[in-house]
């Protein structure tokens, strides 16, 4: 975990076990610890690799999630796993994620590891840097479930916007180089 403080912001930069990496943007606003405590909840800083752009049991589902716990000021937990998509990963995803077939043939499918995550997420703010595409995957691998999977979320993306105004990009790569934050092996 490297911390590294900007201008009253805070910029965590979380490896998970070296599969992926994320970035939260937190505002703190020289908040006591007790303060910060009682306003905000804990944190469920999650990042997915997918082998489809949309949900589609078929050819569309998660292939690894990795959920960060913080409480605002560190670390609680990080817990990271591949799924078995139980449908084929493409080259053109592949390429991307950097996870292929043989990888995830034994992993545990999703309602396998369904209950661990809802563990996982109890009582916290899904946080993801475009959380509309992580947030919306997750739900629509427990409605698969027949579980309605529902969180208060957090997008770093919009965050970032209204906290650095004026970036070209605010990609995760764009934002860690126009600050001066070194990322090694991003997608594994």
């Amino acid at each position: 975990l490297r911390v590294l403080e900007k201008v009253n912001y805070f910029w965590f930069q979380v490896s998970c076990c070296d599969h992926c990496k994320v970035l939260l943007i937190l505002a703190r606003q020289n908040l006591k610890q007790e303060t910060w405590n009682k306003k905000w909840k804990l944190f469920a800083i999650i990042d997915i690799e997918t082998c489809g752009a949309k949900f589609d049991f078929r050819k569309g589902r998660i292939i690894e999630i990795c959920i960060v716990r913080h409480d605002g000021l560190s670390v609680v937990d990080v817990w990271t796993t591949l799924i078995n998509p139980e449908c084929y990963i493409s080259p053109y995803f592949t390429n991307i994620s950097h996870i292929d077939n043989d990888m995830v043939r034994d992993a545990p499918k999703f309602h396998e590891v369904a209950k661990e995550i809802i563990e996982r997420t109890e009582g916290c703010v899904f946080v993801a840097h475009n959380v509309g595409f992580d947030y919306s995957f997750v739900k629509d691998e427990f409605a698969s479930l027949g579980f309605k999977y529902k969180k208060e979320t957090l997008c770093t993306v919009r965050l970032s916007r209204k906290l650095i105004p004026g970036r070209i990009s605010y990609s995760l790569g764009h934002l860690c180089a126009s600050l001066g934050i070194e990322i090694n092996g991003r997608h594994r």
